[in-house]
Formats: C-alpha cells, structure tokens, sequence
C-alpha cells in the first residue's frame, strides 16, 4: 500500500483473527497481509479492508484527513500466496463492513 520497504518496518499479520481460525487456518499463508507498521495498524483495528478483488475499503469512524492519511491507496498482491476471499471476508464482517 505504500513504498516501505524495510524489513524494519513491516509486519506480517492474520487477515482472519488467530484466535477464530482453524489450525490449518492459523498456518495457511494466504491468511497472512504482509504491510508497513502504519498500514498494518489501520487494518488491525478495521479503518481499512479489502474487497475480494483487493480494493481498499476505508471507514467511515476514522479521520483520515485529520490524521495526514491519503484514502489514495492500493494493495499490491504479493507474488505467491495472495489473501483468499473467505479470509478478506472474515476481516470485512469483523470490522462492520459487512
């Protein structure tokens, strides 16, 4: 979503939450979002998600304005492992946009 490239500054995190997914779930790559400290904070706690085709959806309980943030942003799918519907839903219905 952004041009951060530094190890040191990304994060790995679960699209569906670890403690409501399955074993195999927990392990399943394309259950993981791999995004800047920033980005990963905003989806953590639901101001952004995504559509099955990978649009960024923003809420509308956030400021983006007031805090500096563009709601100009797009997900780059990763090269192998991209995040699969059922688990960008399980986000999606977690956080109200569904």
């Amino acid at each position: 979503m952004c041009n951060i490239t530094d190890p040191k500054l990304l994060i790995t995190s679960h699209i569906k939450t670890w403690s409501k997914s399955s074993a195999e779930e927990r392990v399943n790559p394309s259950n993981s979002i791999l995004l800047c400290r920033l980005h990963d904070g905003l989806f953590e706690h639901g101001f952004i998600s995504l559509t099955d085709d990978y649009n960024v959806l923003y809420s509308p309980n956030f400021d983006f304005e007031g805090q500096g943030l563009t709601k100009n942003l797009t997900f780059t799918l990763p090269i192998s492992d991209p995040p699969l519907p059922a688990f960008l839903k399980a986000h999606r219905v977690k956080h109200g946009y569904e």
